[in-house]
């Protein structure tokens, strides 16, 4: 569990709720898996660090694809931290 963001929090606002990190925030640079449904309606999961949200878009480094990619929030059905060693 995320209880303290060294590198920054990033503050996660929806219109409505879903199943967010723990502790309702995101660290912005720290890795979670989100779970995403694409506008094809298709659903995947992606391992990301997050690296800003804007205009309720979520910028990440994707770590399948090593990209920096955007999600609409409104498309985020979970997000769970990933242990770090």
């Amino acid at each position: 569990m995320m209880a303290f963001c060294t590198a920054g929090v990033l503050p996660i606002v929806l219109a409505s709720p879903i199943p967010l990190a723990p502790n309702g925030f995101m660290c912005v640079g720290v890795s979670v898996l989100i779970g995403y449904v694409d506008n094809h309606g298709a659903s995947t999961e992606r391992i990301v660090d997050p690296l800003g949200l804007d205009g309720g878009m979520l910028t990440a480094l994707d770590h399948r694809s090593e990209e920096i990619r955007t999600f609409a929030v409104h498309r985020i059905t979970t997000v769970t931290p990933v242990a770090t060693t």
